[in-house]
């Protein structure tokens, strides 16, 4: 992008930037890593129109808040840049969710709307609809903005924790950067499974892509009792991660490490 459409872009200073209250943490980054964030949107294809993050009345839906839009923001990144959206990301808390930007402070309004909304669609539905109308609505009436803070959060952990395992591969750092993002997961993750069922209905989340990634670690460096004792929780947990024939392996190398 030439810097005169740069800066046009930039100058109104809305968009989701504005109503997740981060023009302050994109002023924060190098010019360099502006313009490579651009360049990525501009020739990549994607769902969604990129300019919409720094343009126009912006408002995110219900179901996606701060935390999601840092992590769309967070592309071609070296370690510096990782450990910047990870810092930011470390700032938001359930508690705190709220009161962190304008998406915040309006969400139980627009969640009220949309709930009115639905009580309309589910009162004209005819038989064949009424309940597939009716789970809509109850889903979106139990919903809670912590329920969003712990999707947002894992979708953003998630991104980040493939980023940095890449580094350590590379021997560009230490492993803790990956651990601290799996220890926020499996540290959570019942509060995670519990937020994405009740804001997608899904009774089984997808899989824990962190957590398979942390289990290929752990086998490498022939921790099978820790690994063992991961598996069998996810399990428990109720996690949709095919897990068998890890744990058929690790358990087949503990037993022959013990001979």
């Amino acid at each position: 992008m030439k810097a005169l459409a740069k800066d046009m872009l930039l100058k109104e200073r809305k968009g989701a930037l504005e109503d997740c209250n981060l023009w302050s943490f994109w002023d924060s980054l190098s010019i360099p890593y502006q313009d490579r964030i651009i360049q990525f949107f501009e020739n990549t294809p994607v769902l969604f129109d990129y300019t919409a993050l720094f343009v126009g009345d912006s408002r995110n839906d219900i179901y996606h808040g701060v935390i999601n839009t840092l992590g769309i923001l967070f592309v071609n990144v070296d370690l510096h840049a990782s450990d910047l959206f990870f810092k930011k990301f470390s700032e938001y808390i359930p508690a705190n969710y709220h009161n962190s930007s304008n998406w915040g402070i309006t969400w139980d309004s627009q969640k009220n709307e949309m709930i009115r909304a639905w009580e309309r669609i589910v009162k004209k539905a005819d038989k064949t609809d009424y309940q597939t109308h009716l789970k809509s609505l109850t889903k979106i009436q139990s919903m809670s903005i912590e329920d969003i803070y712990w999707v947002d959060a894992h979708s953003f952990v998630q991104r980040y924790s493939a980023i940095v395992y890449k580094y350590f591969l590379n021997g560009e750092c230490s492993i803790e950067r990956f651990e601290n993002a799996f220890n926020f997961c499996y540290d959570n993750i019942d509060r995670i499974k519990s937020a994405i069922t009740r804001v997608y209905g899904w009774d089984k989340p997808i899989r824990n892509a962190i957590v398979e990634q942390y289990l290929i670690y752990l086998e490498k460096n022939k921790e099978f009792d820790r690994c063992i004792e991961i598996i069998n929780e996810m399990e428990v947990r109720g996690w949709r991660n095919d897990f068998e024939k890890r744990l058929s392996r690790c358990i087949s190398k503990k037993d022959n490490s013990i001979k």
